[in-house]
């Protein structure tokens, strides 16, 4: 077995997104997985469709219902409740291609890689394509060279678990961008870190 990866979800206010988000996470062709949904207080329908995929998936789907504490405290939240080998966040309005957890969690191992970084495409609302980033990087980077060229955001990487427990690394709460120290401490306790120049994760621009 490759080893169990933990998806986290931070969930608030997106009922409009959240089927084809938690879709593309349950029909990956990589099935040993965990989701971990975090409805961070949502005041809309979000728990609903939660829970409509906990009944479907019971042993598939963590669902955690908190107080509203923000992005960074959602994925904290997540983190204590994760059990896998490697770790992906997934924003609640995004959605990722079928064969992304089976492309990255490969590359992490064959690589023996902390971070498996890939390339993410930026979408409208109405799927018009807005750009597509991080899909010509090096196969490898050391920490310092990843701190230079790779961009912060959370969302399009794997990460080893064990790197946020040995290093005591959490998101900061209450902060606009709070992957961007995150990330950097990451990068820095990381020995080795790879990519897949695939284009796995769609990002919604709204």
């Amino acid at each position: 077995k490759m080893g169990l990866v933990s998806i986290i979800v931070p969930i608030y206010n997106v009922e409009n997104y959240l089927f084809r988000c938690l879709d593309s996470i349950v029909s990956q062709t990589y099935q040993n997985i965990e989701l971990i949904c975090v409805n961070d207080g949502s005041t809309d329908n979000s728990q609903l469709i939660v829970d409509e995929y906990k009944c479907k998936f019971p042993n598939k789907i963590k669902s955690i219902i908190k107080a509203n504490g923000g992005l960074g405290d959602a994925r904290n939240r997540g983190l204590l409740e994760a059990a896998g080998d490697y770790v992906m966040f997934i924003d609640s309005d995004d959605w990722i291609e079928k064969n992304t957890i089976e492309i990255m969690i490969e590359n992490a191992i064959k690589n023996q890689s902390d971070i498996v970084i890939c390339g993410l495409r930026r979408i409208t609302e109405n799927n018009k394509v807005l750009s597509q980033e991080q899909c010509k990087l090096n196969k490898e980077y050391n920490s310092e060279e990843a701190l230079v060229n790779l961009a912060p955001a959370a969302w399009n990487k794997l990460y080893r678990r064990s790197l946020f427990i040995e290093n005591n690394i959490m998101y900061p709460i209450n902060v606009w961008y709070e992957d961007l120290p995150t990330t950097s401490k990451l990068f820095m306790c990381s020995k080795k870190i790879t990519t897949t120049n695939d284009i796995l994760i769609n990002y919604l621009q709204r």
